[in-house]
């Protein structure tokens, strides 16, 4: 499947937005009986971007970590639908 590339949603400190793409997104919810989670079933996606990966030396390593773990309802209009489409699950 062809990657879709998806703006990276990440903001420093200073509310200056990141402009890397996603990379990949890891999901978290719950695993059915082959190992996957559905898109349906997930809690949580933690994403890496082209330009900081994971933004760990942004801020402060907790801090950044929560700036690139979402919860399906807090992701940017369409990308959830983006990242399953584009083959950025892993």
């Amino acid at each position: 499947m062809a990657q879709k590339q998806c703006q990276c949603p990440f903001t420093y400190s200073k509310g200056t937005r990141c402009d890397g793409i996603i990379q990949q997104a890891r999901v978290y919810g719950r695993v059915q009986t082959d190992g996957l989670t559905t898109q349906q079933n997930v809690r949580k996606y933690r994403l890496w971007c082209s330009k900081g990966w994971d933004h760990a030396g942004a801020v402060a390593s907790q801090e950044s970590k929560r700036r690139m773990e979402f919860y399906p309802n807090d992701l940017p209009p369409g990308l959830e639908d983006a990242l399953w489409t584009g083959g950025l699950v892993v």
